[in-house]
């Protein structure tokens, strides 16, 4: 909102709204520019690391984060038309111990599918909802497909745990941890895959 002084100024362009407006809009345009001069000037095997250009501090060319990519890579990907894959989709999985560890939601899927690991109920609330261990189980992977699970699937379905093959306690709730619109080709600089990361 402008200030007082707007409310007797005719002249939108002599305004402090108009000012406020202008200042920002320009900022973005010099930001712009700025950024083109670098990638005009970057060696396409200069190594950009995200978290330096997140945080908005100084390229440095050097994996500072552990998230860096070459300039040619992330070039190819800004070309890319934006399309989705279920195979992109990387949960995150809590152990016991409360650690955190990734997995690929096509991979997860596998898993449940041959049997390697068995999302487990609360007592009673299958029969409770009156659903199949089968129909509870496809509930929860259209919700961490559909990316209804930020928080958890335990905060939102009866689950007690998620065991292996012979029972064990492996893991004791899973989330969406991140869906890229583009595809990743390969992983980070220093990196095998990026769920190492």
């Amino acid at each position: 909102m402008g200030s007082l002084n707007d409310l007797k100024t005719k002249d939108y362009f002599q305004s402090s709204t108009f000012y406020d407006d202008f200042y920002s809009k320009a900022s973005d345009i010099l930001c712009g520019i700025s950024a083109q001069e670098i990638l005009n000037t970057t060696n396409e095997n200069a190594c950009i690391d995200l978290g330096e250009l997140y945080n908005g501090d100084t390229l440095t060319f050097k994996n500072t984060s552990g998230l860096a990519y070459s300039f040619k890579e992330l070039r190819e990907w800004s070309l890319q038309d934006i399309h989705y894959s279920d195979d992109w989709i990387v949960l995150s999985l809590t152990t016991p111990e409360k650690e955190t560890k990734y997995m690929y939601y096509s991979d997860f899927v596998k898993a449940l599918n041959t049997g390697s690991l068995q999302l487990n109920a609360a007592s009673g609330a299958l029969k409770a909802e009156e659903i199949s261990q089968d129909e509870w189980t496809d509930r929860i992977l259209s919700s961490l497909k559909s990316e209804y699970a930020d928080y958890g699937i335990a905060s939102q379905e009866p689950l007690k745990n998620i065991t292996d093959k012979n029972g064990n306690i492996v893991y004791t709730d899973v989330a969406n941890a991140l869906t890229p619109v583009f595809e990743i080709h390969c992983a980070p600089e220093g990196y095998d895959s990026s769920l190492t990361i």
